[in-house]
């Protein structure tokens, strides 16, 4: 008989404080492979020591949207980590709780060197794309970026066909975002309507 192995396709492990010794064990004793995303290089050390010591663990190393204009002057850093980093992630776009528009254009050129490495080097990468999915799908069009999670998606059904259509794979959380439940509830729609996308 098989053991039963779970996969948690999005998870913050360097946020989890106090808490994070029951959380490795857990992973350990339920057999849940964890591909834990990053927010910046800082998380992404923190990440990666945590993977040192438990098996489970597959650290990416990502610069979240709402980080792109802290590091956008640390390419050549970012880069080496992305040698290094099994997949990439979070990644992507976020022009819906980012207001400053002026970071955008970063957002975007940071999600075009992760996206273009990621194709180089056939890895995966796990998305972010609040309010960005329209540019979300035309640069995974434009990149030919084939192994993609997305990371709780809201939008709009048009691109979400688009994004089920390129073989993306998505990832749910378990409680509202942010306390937004009309967000939270949007997403369940989404998965209901289209049993393709995975929790």
């Amino acid at each position: 008989m098989v053991d039963t192995i779970y996969v948690d396709a999005h998870a913050h492990l360097d946020r989890y404080g106090m808490e994070i010794t029951q959380v490795l064990t857990d992973l350990q004793q339920k057999k849940i492979v964890t591909l834990a995303v990053s927010m910046d290089p800082e998380s992404y050390i923190k990440t990666l020591h945590l993977s040192n010591s438990n098996s489970w663990i597959i650290p990416a190393f990502g610069i979240h949207p709402w980080e792109a204009y802290k590091h956008v002057r640390n390419l050549d850093m970012i880069r080496w980590h992305m040698s290094k980093s099994p997949f990439f992630g979070e990644i992507g776009l976020d022009f819906y709780f980012v207001k400053d528009r002026t970071h955008y254009p970063v957002q975007v050129e940071m999600f075009k060197l992760f996206l273009a490495e990621a194709t180089q080097q056939g890895k995966l990468v796990n998305i972010h794309t609040k309010g960005a999915e329209r540019e979300t799908c035309d640069l995974l069009r434009a990149f030919k970026t084939e192994q993609v999670i997305v990371h709780w998606y809201s939008g709009a059904q048009t691109h979400l066909k688009k994004l089920i259509k390129f073989g993306c794979y998505f990832s749910i959380l378990k409680s509202p975002l942010f306390n937004n439940k009309d967000l939270w509830v949007r997403g369940l729609e989404m998965l209901h309507r289209y049993p393709v996308v995975f929790w």
